[in-house]
């Protein structure tokens, strides 16, 4: 246990097979229909790792110039924050992953054609250039 006792992540290499689970979890998140399949499909994202693997994620998505990657994972975690405020198992977003995730965005995605589709489900389509327009927004506001 660490701090406030909290549970320490031990940071891993992330792996070919980690960012293929993933996907595969952002996939079915694109896919929820409702609140309830939402909440279940999110509950699911703890079991790959907590929020520093996600950004960890993000992070070897972006060295692989997958900004698709990188899209979707911002995607889920601003949806997820702002629809459950607190995902089951995960807790709630921390400020500081949540402005390494924007700062990924606007640097892996600002470099990607703005017409890239990163998302078309749940929340309707949502390009690179919508993805960060919203990541500089938050960062100029600082609303984390």
């Amino acid at each position: 246990m660490g701090f406030l006792g909290r549970r320490r992540e031990v940071a891993q290499a992330i792996q070919p097979e980690h960012m293929e689970r993933a996907a595969k979890a952002l996939s079915s998140w694109e896919r929820a229909g409702s609140y309830g399949e939402s909440h279940s499909v999110a509950t699911q994202f703890a079991s790959l790792g907590g929020w520093n693997w996600w950004l960890d994620v993000a992070k070897q998505a972006h060295r692989t110039h997958d900004a698709r990657l990188v899209g979707q994972i911002a995607c889920f975690a601003t949806q997820s924050k702002a629809m459950l405020g607190s995902v089951p198992g995960l807790g709630p977003l921390p400020p500081d992953v949540h402005r390494a995730l924007d700062n990924l965005t606007i640097e892996a995605l600002g470099a990607a054609p703005s017409s890239l589709v990163v998302q078309d489900g749940q929340a309707g389509l949502i390009d690179a250039e919508t993805l960060v327009g919203w990541a500089r927004m938050r960062r100029q506001m600082n609303s984390y």
